[in-house]
């Protein structure tokens, strides 16, 4: 989890006018969260393989395009990648990570655990890279006990469902 120390750098990825994303990292650790999943040409792979949680409002190419790139930079990686968002999230990563014909090798052994925010439950499913990424099962319970909560849903000026973030602390 995201320490309650220093921040290294907090930014608007594409500054005011681009994509809209929020990076924040902390010192010396490997848990960077990014807030929304665009064009992310102005972060460096090193950046993309330290994030420890993506938060992702809605699924508008503005917001998700940048999956990809994310995916690429934390394939060798051995450690979980949370991802949360709205419903269709877990199918839509699903649908993102299989589309592609990776070459799989011992060492890639990262894991994307997939949260779909809802009403009064939190739904969520591991896509293991280990295990060749197979169709995820996913799972629900009743009160969302996530690190990063709680998460309101609210209209987006875009019409479409989407999550409010904050972490707790």
């Amino acid at each position: 989890m995201p320490s309650t120390g220093t921040i290294s750098d907090c930014r608007l990825v594409n500054g005011s006018t681009g994509d809209p994303l929020l990076y924040i990292d902390y010192p010396g650790k490997n848990n960077a969260l990014l807030f929304d999943a665009g064009e992310l040409c102005n972060l460096q792979s090193k950046q993309l393989a330290g994030l420890e949680a993506i938060f992702i409002t809605h699924h508008h190419i503005d917001h998700f395009v940048g999956f990809d790139r994310i995916l690429r930079a934390n394939l060798d990686s051995d450690k979980v990648v949370h991802v949360f968002g709205p419903v269709g999230t877990i199918a839509k990563i699903y649908q993102r990570i299989t589309s592609y014909a990776i070459q799989f090798s011992p060492f890639q052994k990262v894991v994307f655990k997939v949260h779909e925010i809802l009403e009064k439950r939190l739904r969520w499913a591991f896509l293991e890279c280990a295990r060749r990424f197979p169709e995820p099962v996913p799972k629900e319970t009743r009160k969302p006990n996530a690190p990063y909560g709680p998460c309101r849903e609210g209209k987006s000026k875009h019409h479409l469902p989407g999550r409010a973030h904050r972490r707790r602390g």
